[in-house]
């Protein structure tokens, strides 16, 4: 797609344009480790952290463990920018984009890292503002400019984020521009935002209204009026195996040979049922040819037997003429064949309101990771069955009410599809020079580029220097927690042999001098380490002292040795 930017904006390659851009971490689990001296435990962004970025903010990203060195050089500032670049699927694009506030930064109660699926976009912002680019990369985003950057393998897509970095062209308006853009478009879109945080509660009223309905239905409340106009009384409860004469249960199967091409019979498995209806998004096919599979028929109801304990026992309604279709082994069949005792949309609406109710899951058998509703746990379900003329008067006013829901279900997501129209529209306005009036341009691109150069260059000096120090700091750091043990009980050992408590920093040296007998690669700096972890950790949880304490005796420094259970010194 050919996009005009306004004659007086500069172009520029994304790398020139920027100041610096970073891999990501996943980190490793954090309960793996004993010694938290040198790690932190922070909370890592992924890919699915996107879907409620503006109402989160990675307040409750993956908790994983960093190493302090790690997470200084790749920690967070506010202005970042991170651009998913991989991760996505055929259908799905990556390259969507957060942006680093203060808000984002304070909103956990541990540090923020970003994943390996996240490359950090740093620029200068005394010529790019980096909100402004945030912007043109939701842009860019929105308008397909990323396309030509991004490849699939293994159904996965990535982007090739090295190739788009150093051919990518980025707009420049004057800077007095870029910052009135960014003012425009932040005013714009906290309005759309708060409008779209008010139309976003509507799904959860129209859960609560359908639950409702259900549970109405089912209790006989529903059609209490009806009853009292024909003269019928509410039915008792009764238990399902009394009718088990009138339903048949069949149980799928397992099958390792699927395929995706549609060949054979659709499968159909526990995620094709989303919100008690059936979602073929994602179907699976079976290429078998056997008269003995169990082939579903228009009218059953396909019942989820076996999944996790908050979704086992979800159901729909199979309605369908022209489709053929078995069912996998966490499936059952459940077929009415005396429609003259139930109804089988009576008695979907049976199990629908038992499963949003939480019936299922209180009932359910456990096993690892997995929850299962079993045939004879259906057949102990105590429920009401009225007579087929009330059935059908339930039905009916169901039908007449969800219809009503499902109105406003399709007027919402009309709103929410002109939301992202109006916010696609908004920003082709800002990147056309529409939105904003336009600035001269004060200096030349050559000007503008020499002063990130500059930028650059001082970033990597200081990146060097500080590799270099860190170097041996991270080597020394790094032994082996069972080696640190070993050296800090000798330390102990030593400290504890002489006749008094409080020891000299002679002591200290002569300790230093026969703990480091013997072991290579121990220096002075290795012992300090060591011995300042002493002198801060406790030496048990329950004790408020560390085992070194430092103290003033007559104008010079010495060191306690602190004892569980001992007084310490002021």
């Amino acid at each position: 797609m050919t996009i005009q930017y306004p004659t007086y904006w500069y172009q520029a390659i994304l790398s020139d344009a920027i100041l610096e851009y970073a891999d990501g971490e996943w980190g490793v689990e954090w309960k793996k480790f004993l010694d938290k001296s040198f790690w932190l435990s922070v909370r890592v962004i992924r890919a699915t952290d996107l879907a409620d970025w503006a109402k989160v903010k990675g307040k409750y990203a993956t908790e994983r463990g960093i190493d302090i060195f790690t997470f200084q050089e790749k920690k967070l500032k506010i202005g970042d920018i991170l651009m998913e670049t991989s991760g996505g699927s055929p259908e799905k694009r990556v390259g969507r984009v957060i942006f680093i506030d203060e808000e984002c930064l304070n909103n956990s109660e541990k540090p923020l890292l970003y994943s390996n699926f996240f490359r950090l976009i740093r620029t200068q912002q005394q010529t790019v503002n980096s909100k402004y680019l945030y912007y043109f990369f939701k842009f860019a985003y929105e308008f397909r400019l990323l396309d030509d950057y991004q490849k699939l393998s293994n159904n996965l897509r990535n982007m090739s984020f090295v190739k788009f970095v150093n051919e990518a062209t980025v707009p420049l308006p004057p800077l007095s521009e870029q910052n009135a853009i960014v003012e425009k478009l932040d005013l714009i879109f906290t309005d759309l935002e708060a409008a779209r945080k008010k139309l976003a509660k509507i799904p959860k009223y129209l859960a609560k209204f359908r639950q409702a309905v259900l549970q109405r239905a089912v209790s006989g409340e529903l059609t209490e009026e009806w009853r009292e106009k024909n003269k019928i009384k509410l039915s008792e409860k009764i238990n399902l195996a009394q009718i088990s004469d009138a339903l048949s249960f069949q149980d799928g199967f397992s099958s390792g040979k699927w395929n995706e091409k549609g060949k054979g019979y659709m499968h159909i498995r526990p995620f094709n049922i989303k919100d008690d209806k059936f979602n073929f998004d994602t179907v699976k096919s079976v290429d078998i040819d056997n008269n003995n599979l169990p082939f579903i028929k228009e009218g059953d109801i396909i019942f989820n037997n076996t999944n996790s304990l908050e979704l086992v026992g979800k159901s729909a309604l199979w309605n369908f003429k022209d489709k053929s279709a078995t069912l996998s082994n966490h499936m059952t069949i459940i077929r009415v064949k005396d429609s003259t005792i139930i109804k089988n949309n009576y008695f979907i609406i049976l199990l629908q309101s038992l499963f949003q109710s939480g019936y299922f899951k209180s009932v359910a058998k456990t096993y690892v990771n997995q929850a299962n509703v079993s045939n004879d746990i259906l057949l102990a379900i105590n429920v009401i069955i009225p007579s087929i003329t009330e059935q059908t008067e339930i039905v009916r006013q169901v039908e007449l009410l969800f219809a009503i829901a499902d109105k406003v279900q399709a007027n919402y997501e009309t709103a929410m599809d002109n939301f992202n129209k109006l916010e696609k529209s908004i920003l082709q306005q800002a990147f056309s020079g529409e939105l904003v009036a336009a600035a001269p341009q004060t200096e030349s691109l050559e000007s503008l580029l020499e002063k990130i150069r500059e930028e650059k260059e001082k970033l990597e000096k200081e990146k060097k220097e500080w590799h270099k120090k860190q170097a041996k700091f991270k080597k020394r750091n790094f032994m082996k927690a069972s080696e640190h043990a070993k050296i800090k009980a000798k330390i102990k050992e030593e400290a504890l042999a002489y006749a008094t408590p409080e020891l000299t920093q002679e002591n200290i040296n002569e300790i230093r001098e026969k703990v480091s007998d013997g072991i290579q690669k121990f220096d002075y700096d290795d012992f300090e380490v060591l011995f300042r972890q002493l002198a801060q950790n406790k030496i048990k949880i329950e004790e408020e002292e560390p085992f070194f304490q430092a103290v003033n005796i007559k104008g010079k420094l010495h060191y306690k040795i602190n004892k569980p259970n001992e007084t310490t010194l002021s």
